[in-house]
């Protein structure tokens, strides 16, 4: 996280067979893992406190650009959960590169 303040950028990917825990380990339990129970707390919403919390203790000294994409294929068929509709389908196809 810290080399995210000196100008670094980041990518995680989660790759595995269906059913192995990738969702899970990026997201955890969504719900619980607001209310703060760390043991239940994924990768995602860690590095999101983690990231505001960083921001934060800066905000004198510097002013932050943040952008964030999320990004799920299933049955490898893209879709973006924001703003594309429905899940599992795409108002206009991803293309994989």
């Amino acid at each position: 996280m810290l080399l995210l303040f000196t100008g670094y950028n980041a990518t995680v990917l989660a790759y595995g067979q269906t059913g192995s825990g990738k969702t899970y380990t990026m997201g955890g339990a969504y719900g619980i893992s607001i209310d703060g129970i760390e043991e239940m707390t994924g990768i995602i919403p860690r590095v999101i406190r983690d990231l505001y919390a960083g921001m934060q203790e800066r905000a004198e000294e510097f002013d932050f650009v943040v952008k964030i994409s999320y990004l799920e294929v299933t049955t490898y068929k893209p879709w973006a959960p924001t703003g594309m509709g429905k899940r599992g389908t795409c108002p206009s196809p991803l293309e994989m590169l």
